[in-house]
């Protein structure tokens, strides 16, 4: 035993870990053999399962494997014991019921009905879809407020309601409207528009759609989103109802007469709010009026004693409060006087000192609240700051990666020449050719590189390369204007090859107009119009509107339903979207091209539109798709000077809009065809003369910035920086190859790869949380030691009352315990 300590110690460097890994294996044999054979098979067998060691090694897989399988049963099974145990405990708690199953069944009933009551308050288009009954009305309302059409282009069943609002009007008069005569007078007037109606009358618009009370459409929505008015007063009169009051066993003395109470108050409740939630009043009667309440409304009212402004809530609404408010009243009373009966016969001075000296010392030290709120604080603010942070810091990530290829070789403003012939070389490497190409650039021999080169450029393009795809990009400033508005704004200029682009990067994932129409190019085209046609429907070019069918045909079921109703086009009206187009001016209109071609541009989606809290933009009739624009830009030479000439003026069409998710970038960039800016900003290329003039060769087109896009087996570290630290290698041997004027540009180049060209913002970020993780970490613990010496200073410091109390009859565990209220009381708080 001794010679085996001894060995064991002196080999610690590998036994210690040998050691440490053979207790995490057996530890999780045993739990998988504990889960499997005696927590399942031994009870399905009704008898226990004994094996031999060696047999548990020869088991030890199947027992591995089966562990999983054996967990997920038992959390089925514990999660239906679960719901039947908590189903039981409210049938109980309800009722009082003894019996499992009437007890369950009772649970069951009062859980459904109280979940359905709070899903139906704050949501009540959910709670009422739940027991199937819709928001009705909806396409209705909505087409008549999009489409700006008058009350007398209203179809005949909202002219039916129309007129029924009209005759109650007539009917109540002044108890449906102050101003009943000319509101009446205006419902019949057909050219008055069902907008102004909706503005003004909200519930008379819904009403004659048939649209629920309730129900906020996105379109009528600050926020574009879609909404039910929060049912408040209803949810806390039915709580007050649906709970158990103390005291409700002793009045209703019975199973039976406390289950048909349970039935009764679930029924009423559910009742009130489905009557609530399908509730219709006559014409603008929804709230009251601005006149003050009498005074018996005000004494019936508990909810304006209490401070409710009843200007704020529906009618029916309010009165489901008050009755609510006035039943816990009442249970209120009772349970007063019924304390007050139960405690009558202990009324004197306390004959208990724990709780008497616990309550004295909260009285006395109260310097332990400020502990306890210290360390509340320190730990919310630790929460807060790895869940905002944190999420901040992965957002950044996950958007910077999506527009950044795996690698970037970035240069400066002069831009490098060289970078076609770099993309053909690295596009037609392999797996095979690493090791090759890290020998030729680690011995520094531009012959063999040349030669290597020269192999690599003759083949074919691989089946697995190890650059899926890379493409040159320029970027410069300059700036923009709308033709439609004059808007001039200065913006950053990315000239890209787009087919290239979006394979790189997930740039074009959320180009609006391609996703949803197709056809977005960069290159020279034509504006895309509209036009009515044969049947007065406004119709797009015919392959714009078979794409626009498959985008549909692409969506879930209810998501393409609601596009479909939004965007339902109707003969006579102008195109409702998506999107904004241009109406042909042809003679005869006629959907197709028109005006003269000019390249395409890409804009930042902030740059034409407003962001929405729902997500959505809210797009102008300023900005149509194929609108000419102007852009100006500002060339450099390839020594980095200002072209002396007047700054270029080029008209593109704006054809598309990105978005990102960072606002810099959506607000400020423009995309363009990377040939033409190229050639705009002068970086195509050309000849190369002496002093003299004499032509002396041609230097070659340059680039700002190469992307790459790898394999997926070498997208993440530390493969990824491998081939960064190869693709920089090999860069380098072709500044070997070039000539001297070159070489200054390439030598600029610097690779790096998606994170580091993001690393001042992220690093900035994770410092920051780090930091103050760690401060209020530090702050934490100091104020848990504090806690800990106020606590023991309080215990010193009654040592000669604690001998006091003991010498008057005082027991140690009562000592004790005056010290475990204190503290108790103290960890509540």
């Amino acid at each position: 035993m001794r010679s085996r300590t001894i060995l064991f110690t002196l080999l610690a460097p590998v036994s210690l870990p040998a050691y440490a890994l053979f207790l995490v294996a057996t530890n999780l044999l045993g739990a998988a053999y504990y889960i499997v054979v005696e927590a399942s098979l031994s009870r399905l067998t009704k008898k226990p399962i004994s094996i031999s060691r060696t047999q548990l090694l020869l088991f030890a897989l199947p027992v591995l494997l089966l562990a999983p399988v054996a967990t997920a049963v038992h959390m089925i099974i514990w999660l239906g014991r679960l719901i039947w145990q908590s189903a039981c405990g409210l049938g109980r708690w309800q009722t009082g019921f003894s019996e499992n199953k009437g007890a369950c069944v009772l649970g069951t009933v009062w859980a459904l009905a109280a979940a359905w009551i709070t899903i139906t308050c704050f949501n009540a288009a959910a709670g009422l879809s739940f027991i199937g009954q819709p928001i009705r009305g909806e396409d209705a309302f909505v087409n008549q407020l999009t489409r700006d059409k008058l009350l007398g282009e209203m179809p005949e069943d909202m002219q039916a309601r129309r007129r029924q609002v009209i005759d109650e009007l007539k009917r109540y008069q002044e108890a449906a409207d102050p101003d009943w005569q000319l509101l009446a007078a205006d419902l019949e007037e057909d050219r008055m528009a069902f907008r102004w109606l909706a503005s003004r009358y909200p519930y008379l618009a819904k009403k004659m759609a048939d649209m629920q009370w309730f129900y906020h459409p996105a379109e009528i929505s600050r926020d574009g989103l879609a909404h039910s008015a929060l049912l408040l007063g209803a949810l806390l009169a039915a709580w007050i109802v649906l709970i158990r009051w103390p005291g409700t066993f002793a009045l209703v003395p019975t199973t039976t007469l406390r289950s048909v109470w349970m039935i009764a108050r679930t029924g009423v409740c559910t009742w009130a709010i489905y009557k609530l939630a399908t509730w219709s009043p006559i014409t603008t009667s929804l709230w009251f009026d601005r006149s003050d309440p009498s005074a018996a409304f005000r004494i019936l009212s508990p909810a304006w004693w209490l401070g409710f402004n009843h200007l704020a809530w529906v009618r029916l609404e309010w009165y489901v409060l008050n009755a609510g408010l006035w039943f816990a009243l009442v249970g209120l009373v009772v349970f007063t006087w019924w304390l007050a009966w139960r405690i009558a016969p202990f009324i004197g001075w306390p004959k208990y000192y724990v709780a008497f000296l616990a309550s004295r010392l909260l009285q006395r030290k109260r310097i332990a609240f400020f502990s306890v709120g210290a360390v509340t604080l320190c730990v919310a603010m630790m929460i807060i700051v790895i869940s905002v942070m944190g999420g901040f810091v992965d957002s950044i990530r996950d958007r910077a990666h999506g527009l950044l290829g795996d690698l970037v070789m970035d240069g400066d403003m002069r831009g490098f020449p060289g970078y076609q012939e770099f993309i053909d070389l690295i596009s037609r490497l392999t797996d095979d050719d690493i090791p090759k190409l890290e020998s030729i650039l680690a011995k520094n021999d531009p012959e063999e590189f040349e030669r290597f080169q020269r192999e690599v450029r003759a083949r074919n393009k691989p089946a697995e390369p190890i650059v899926l795809q890379a493409t040159p990009l320029i970027h410069s400033y300059g700036l923009l204007q709308f033709r439609s508005t004059g808007r001039t704004k200065a913006v950053g200029i990315w000239g890209i090859r787009l087919e290239e682009y979006v394979r790189v990067n997930e740039f074009g994932k959320d180009l609006f107009y391609n996703n949803r129409f197709g056809g977005t190019t960069l290159a020279p085209q034509a504006q895309p119009v509209w036009a009515f046609g044969p049947t007065g429907i406004p119709t797009l070019p015919p392959e714009m509107e078979r794409h626009f069918q498959d985008y549909l045909k692409s969506l879930d079921p209810e998501t393409r339903q609601k596009k479909e109703r939004r965007y339902r086009r109707e003969p006579g009206y102008t195109l409702p979207g998506p999107g904004i187009f241009r109406e042909s001016d042809a003679d005869p209109p006629a959907p197709g091209y028109e005006g003269d071609p000019h390249h395409g541009l890409i804009t930042g989606r902030d740059l034409i539109g407003v962001r929405k809290p729902s997500g959505e933009y809210q797009r102008t009739p300023d900005y149509h798709r194929g609108d000419p624009v102007w852009l100006t830009v500002l060339p450099l030479s390839r020594k980095g000077r200002v072209t002396p000439d007047m700054p270029p003026r080029a008209t593109f069409r704006y054809v598309d809009d990105s978005r990102t998710g960072i606002h810099d970038i959506d607000s400020r960039n423009v995309y363009v065809d990377f040939d033409e800016i190229q050639r705009l900003l002068s970086m195509e290329g050309g000849e190369k003369v002496d002093a003299e003039g004499n032509v002396i060769g041609r230097f070659g087109p340059r680039c700002r910035q190469i992307q790459i896009k790898l394999r997926e087996r070498y997208a993440k570290p530390p493969e990824l920086h491998r081939i960064k630290d190869l693709v920089s290698a090999t860069w380098g041997g072709f500044i070997w190859l070039s000539d001297a004027e070159d070489r200054s540009l390439m030598s600029a180049v610097d690779t790096q790869t998606w994170e580091e060209m993001q690393r001042d913002f992220i690093s900035a970020i994770e410092k920051e949380k780090f930091l103050v993780l760690i401060m209020f970490g530090v702050i934490s613990i100091v104020a848990v030691f504090l806690i800990l010496c106020i606590f023991y200073m309080i215990v010193q410091e009654k040592t000669r009352d604690i001998g006091i109390i003991k010498s008057v009859g005082a027991s140690a565990e009562g000592v004790t315990a005056v010290f475990l209220v204190y503290g108790a009381a103290i960890g509540l708080v």
